[in-house]
């Protein structure tokens, strides 16, 4: 990286560095002739490859089974059925390991899947979309949206 860059309104210093788990966008301004070369990893992954710069870590199997079986409309009791631990040992899991509770987590997964969807079918019913991926009603999509997406869906 170099050249001025900034995530939302911090400037991000030069070399490699290792940001935490953001809940909502932010934007990223680079600089004219700034370089920046970057590589996501899903919440928890980065942790899991590189976590403390040791490859040792990994990520424990409850938490990885409730990734996986992870939905919009999962309850964390149904999940902690699901995976054989407790509600609150999954609570913990998910604060140690992606610094947010499996419903920040939900609520992400909810609004990604429904972003991804609208981008799909550009001409789908905003109204029908949000209760197809278990949002109250359009008004609560929306504010989802921007809470955590900062955008609206007709923005998509």
């Amino acid at each position: 990286m170099a050249g001025n860059v900034k995530i939302g309104d911090t400037p991000i210093p030069e070399g490699v560095i290792l940001l935490p788990v953001e809940k909502v966008s932010e934007t990223v301004s680079l600089s004219p002739k700034s370089q920046l070369a970057g590589i996501r990893f899903q919440p928890a992954i980065g942790y899991g490859l590189i976590g403390h710069f040791r490859l040792t870590k990994t990520l424990p199997g409850p938490l990885k089974q409730a990734l996986d079986s992870f939905n919009e409309t999962t309850t964390p009791g149904a999940l902690n059925e699901q995976i054989g631990v407790s509600q609150r040992h999954v609570e913990r899991l998910f604060k140690h390991w992606m610094e947010m509770t499996p419903k920040q987590y939900q609520r992400i997964l909810r609004v990604k899947r429904a972003i991804d969807y609208i981008r799909e079918h550009s001409r789908a019913n905003l109204a029908e979309v949000a209760h197809q991926f278990g949002f109250s009603d359009q008004a609560h999509m929306t504010r989802e949206f921007r809470a955590i997406a900062r955008i609206t869906p007709g923005k998509v």
